[in-house]
C-alpha cells in the first residue's frame, strides 16, 4: 500500500492493517496528509487536525472531533483495549466487533457503576452499479467546487447537516463523491464520502426533514455509488439494525452485509477521566 506519510511508526502502523472495510477509518487516517504521531506513556496517539487514533498492543481505537462521543474500535486484547478507551473524555459510545461488545461494555460498567445500553449494526458493501431509475435530475447533482460556500453555510445554520459535512470537503468534490439535492437554491440533503482507502469508500448522508421520502437521498446515494464503482473501489456503509429507512434503500441498491458490529452506550453524562 503506497503511503502519504514518511514516518515510519505510520508507515508500520499501516503496513499491520488490512485494507478491508472494518478498517476503512483507521487506514484513511493514517494516510492523512497532515499527521503527526505522538508517544505518550506506552501509548502511540496518531493526531490529524479532525481526528485521533490511539493504539497499545494491536488495539486501536479511532475518534474523531467531529463525532467524539463515539470512538471505534479494533480489539486485539480486551483489557488493554478498555485501558485504551478511558484514556479519552469526553464519549458516551463506543463501536467494536460484536464478539466484543458484551464483554467490554460489562466493564465500562462496572467500573463506572453506569447502565449500558447496547445496539447492534452491520457494515455493507456494494462493488457493482444497480440497475436504478434516477428520479430527480432537476435537483440532484454531483457537488462543484463552487458550491463549498454553500455547503458551508448550510452547515453552519444545521447542525444536525453539519455532522454530515465532509470534513475534506474540496478534496472529496474533485473525485466526485459529494452529491447534493438543491431546492430554490438551497442545499436540503447531502451524501458523500466519509473515509477513504485504497480499495473502498464509506459513505454518509442527510436530509433536512420535510424534504424526507421524496427520492433525494436514493438519488443521491445512487450517484455517489456510480462514481465510486467507477472508479475502481467498492462502496462501504455501516447501518444499525434500527435504522429501517436506510437498510431499505441498502437493500435496494444490492448492498451485501459482510460483518457486524455492536455499540454500547453509557446511561448517564460523557465519561470523563478526572
Amino acid at each position: 500500500m503506497k503511503t502519504k506519510t514518511q514516518d515510519p511508526k505510520i508507515k508500520e502502523l499501516l503496513g499491520n492493517i488490512k485494507d478491508t472495510p472494518e478498517n476503512i477509518y483507521f487506514i484513511d487516517l493514517l494516510m492523512n496528509l497532515d499527521t503527526q504521531v505522538v508517544e505518550h506513556n506506552g501509548v502511540t496517539i496518531v493526531k490529524t487536525s479532525e481526528s485521533e487514533l490511539y493504539t497499545q498492543d494491536g488495539n486501536l481505537i479511532f475518534r474523531t472531533y467531529k463525532d467524539s462521543e463515539e470512538p471505534t474500535g479494533f480489539v486485539n486484547d480486551p483489557d488493554t483495549f478498555l485501558d485504551l478507551l478511558l484514556t479519552i473524555d469526553g464519549w458516551t459510545c463506543c463501536s467494536v466487533d460484536a464478539k466484543y461488545s458484551r464483554l467490554l461494555g460489562k466493564k465500562v460498567q462496572n467500573l463506572l457503576n453506569r447502565v449500558i445500553r447496547y445496539h447492534s449494526c452491520k457494515t455493507y458493501v456494494l462493488d457493482r452499479i444497480p440497475n436504478y431509475n434516477f428520479r430527480n435530475p432537476q435537483i440532484v447533482r454531483l457537488a462543484r467546487t463552487d458550491d463549498i460556500d454553500l455547503i458551508n453555510n448550510t452547515a453552519k445554520n444545521d447542525e444536525e447537516f453539519a455532522s454530515y459535512t465532509p470534513y475534506r470537503l474540496r478534496e472529496f468534490i474533485s473525485q466526485g463523491l459529494v452529491v447534493i439535492s438543491v431546492v430554490n437554491g438551497a442545499i436540503v440533503s447531502i451524501a458523500s464520502a466519509e473515509a477513504i482507502t485504497p480499495k473502498y469508500v464509506e459513505t454518509m448522508s442527510y436530509t433536512k426533514e420535510g424534504f424526507r421520502g421524496r427520492g433525494f437521498a436514493t438519488d443521491e446515494r445512487y450517484l455517489l455509488i456510480k462514481s465510486i464503482i467507477s472508479s475502481g473501489k467498492t462502496a462501504v456503509t455501516s447501518i444499525a439494525d434500527s435504522n429501517i429507512g436506510s437498510l431499505k434503500v441498502t437493500r435496494k441498491f444490492g448492498y451485501r452485509s459482510i460483518g457486524k458490529d455492536e455499540y454500547f452506550i453509557i446511561g448517564n453524562p460523557p465519561y470523563k477521566t478526572a
